[in-house]
C-alpha cells in the first residue's frame, strides 16, 4: 500500500507547470477571429500568425508560429484591436504568452496574455 501511494505521490508532482514568457519585435503576419466551430477550433477565438514564427521564452512550450487565444481572455476586444492596429500600421510588437492548459484556445498553441508596441529601437520593450 505505501509503494502504491508513494508511485502516485511522484505522479501527480511531476506534472508539468505552465509557463508563460515574453515575445519582442514580432511583427504579426495575420489575425483572424473564428466564426464557427471548425478544425477544432471555437468561436469567438482569435488566432494571430507571426512572420517568421517566434522564439519560444524558457519554460514555454508550444507551437512557434501561431497564438490563438479564447475570446474569454480578451471579452472587450482590447487586445484584439491593438493587434489590428499593429497589422494595419505594420508594426513590431511584443507579446506575452502562456501555455496554460486552461487559458489555451487550440492544443499545442500558447495564448496570448499582454499586447505592448514597441519602438523599433527597443529590443525587449516593456519587460515586466
Amino acid at each position: 500500500m505505501k509503494i502504491l501511494a508513494a508511485v502516485a505521490f511522484l505522479a501527480l508532482s511531476t506534472t508539468a507547470i505552465a509557463g508563460e514568457g515574453d515575445v519582442y519585435g514580432v511583427k504579426i503576419e495575420s489575425l483572424a477571429v473564428i466564426a464557427t466551430a471548425t478544425g477544432g477550433h471555437l468561436p469567438g477565438n482569435f488566432e494571430i500568425k507571426i512572420a517568421g514564427g517566434f522564439t519560444l521564452p524558457p519554460h514555454v512550450s508550444c507551437e512557434p508560429l501561431f497564438i490563438t487565444t479564447k475570446q474569454s481572455i480578451d471579452p472587450k476586444g482590447r487586445m484584439f484591436a491593438l493587434l489590428q492596429d499593429a497589422v494595419a500600421k505594420q508594426l513590431t510588437v511584443g507579446l506575452r504568452i502562456t501555455d496554460a492548459p486552461e487559458l489555451t484556445a487550440y492544443r499545442g498553441r500558447c495564448s496570448l496574455e499582454v499586447v505592448r508596441f514597441c519602438r523599433e529601437d527597443l529590443p525587449r520593450c516593456g519587460d515586466y
